[in-house]
């Protein structure tokens, strides 16, 4: 009878990622995504434009909804996020976000230039478009600064922990962590413009948050490649015009040679950081440390 009350030796903690939460944590993030959107409507006056505001408590949303899901499906968040120290023993990882962006715009130009092969005229008038070139965020300085922060902050911490913690881990158990990977990256990408691009830029984050065990790892490199996203729009470093059908046809060879390097690099860092079967998930691998008796 000693025996079952020794304190050294633990009851096996239940796995929150082994129930079922597709349609509860589907009615969380509708209903706080829904609930910002409708407070939106009574701030955008305030804010200074319907943009920052719908942008601000979108995001806001999302970042409430995975806690909201966190708190119903009794995620603890020590395992799921692991240590914040490693992001400065991780460093290298976060030059990845470079290349992530640099990926994302030359998949973005393939696309571009296929299209173009194939309806040229199409891809002039859609680069000439004023309607879709001028995009004006915010018409205030408060307005801009909501803007930047659900952009460069608030957003990239809600999909880090909606995509890569919650929905990579859950659709691990299912179909295991590579195509967990995939389906998340996929779900990732068809929510942003860029799909193709957002989907590779997912699907190394997914990566990154396997091989460091710390979800604060891809949140630094989310935050990091919005943060140039924001600056070069900003400094109008994206120049549509650019891809207008006459300067594709004159610099092609150029271009295809970006689109090169760009596939290169993409099947590069897939062979390089494609999962290991033997690598325990984040989550796992987070509550085992935590659970043995020196662990801290």
């Amino acid at each position: 009878m000693s025996e079952l009350l020794n304190p050294t030796e633990q009851e096996p903690q239940k796995d929150p990622f082994s129930q079922r939460m597709g349609c509860g944590f589907f009615f969380v993030l509708l209903l706080t995504v829904s609930s910002a959107l409708i407070v939106s409507l009574f701030f955008f006056d305030v804010i200074g434009g319907m943009i920052p505001a719908l942008f601000f408590f979108a995001t806001l949303g999302l970042l409430l909804a995975a806690i909201a899901g966190m708190k119903v499906f009794k995620i603890p968040p020590e395992p799921l996020f692991g240590s914040f120290g490693k992001i400065a023993s991780n460093l290298n990882y976060l030059g990845l976000t470079i290349v992530i962006i640099f990926c994302s715009m030359g998949i973005f130009l393939a696309k571009i230039i296929l299209v173009y092969l194939i309806a040229p005229d199409w891809v002039s008038d859609f680069a000439n478009r004023s309607d879709v070139m001028d995009f004006d965020f915010g018409e205030t300085m408060m307005g801009n600064g909501v803007l930047f922060l659900a952009v460069v902050i608030i957003g990239p911490i809600a999909e880090e922990i909606l995509f890569r913690g919650i929905l990579f881990t859950r659709w691990s158990r299912v179909y295991g962590p590579a195509r967990a990977a995939f389906y998340s990256s996929l779900l990732f990408g068809v929510l942003h413009a860029n799909a193709l691009g957002l989907f590779f830029a997912g699907w190394v984050l997914c990566m990154v948050y396997m091989y460091t065990r710390s979800l604060w790892v891809p949140i630094a490199m989310h935050i990091l490649n919005n943060l140039f996203a924001v600056l070069f729009y900003h400094f109008e470093l994206f120049d549509m015009g650019l891809i207008d059908a006459s300067n594709i046809s004159e610099n092609l060879l150029p271009a295809l040679g970006i689109v090169a390097i760009t596939l290169s690099l993409v099947f590069f860092l897939i062979q390089r950081l494609s999962p290991a079967r033997q690598y325990p998930m984040p989550f796992d691998a987070n509550r085992f440390e935590n659970t043995q008796p020196d662990g801290t």
